[in-house]
């Protein structure tokens, strides 16, 4: 079993980070959560890590580096690990960028914000490998 230890959230809103954040947290207090605000950020910060984080919820529309950038920026540096799941969480429902986001092999889910523990619960039933933090 995979334990879910350390969630990445990268979204240029911060209302929208508090509320995944919070949703996250209800559903289980003891993982660890990681933000960042667009997709340079989150590349800093995945190549600062020891250890990638088990699971990156990405939005799609972010100034500086979109979630379909940093995507496309990692898979040409590849100097960074990323987790094998990555979900976009986005206020766009477009076909469009669900076509795109679906290209990269590590984007498992599509997810339209906001994150709910139905969505969450959604997202763990998807992936049973994964249990809760002790």
């Amino acid at each position: 079993m995979k334990t879910i230890n350390t969630i990445l959230v990268v979204d240029d809103s911060a209302g929208d980070q508090f509320l995944s954040q919070a949703e996250i947290e209800d559903w289980d207090e003891g993982v660890k959560l990681l933000s960042a605000y667009d997709g340079n950020e989150a590349l800093a910060l995945l190549q600062q890590a020891d250890s990638p984080p088990d699971l990156v919820l990405l939005d799609i529309n972010m100034p500086s580096m979109n979630g379909l950038e940093f995507l496309a920026e990692y898979e040409k540096n590849n100097q960074v690990s990323l987790p094998p799941v990555v979900v976009m969480l986005t206020s766009s429902d477009q076909d469009r960028d669900k076509e795109q986001a679906g290209i990269y092999k590590c984007v498992k889910e599509y997810m339209v914000k906001p994150l709910t523990q139905e969505k969450i619960n959604a997202l763990a039933a998807a992936y049973p490998q994964w249990i809760k933090t002790e």
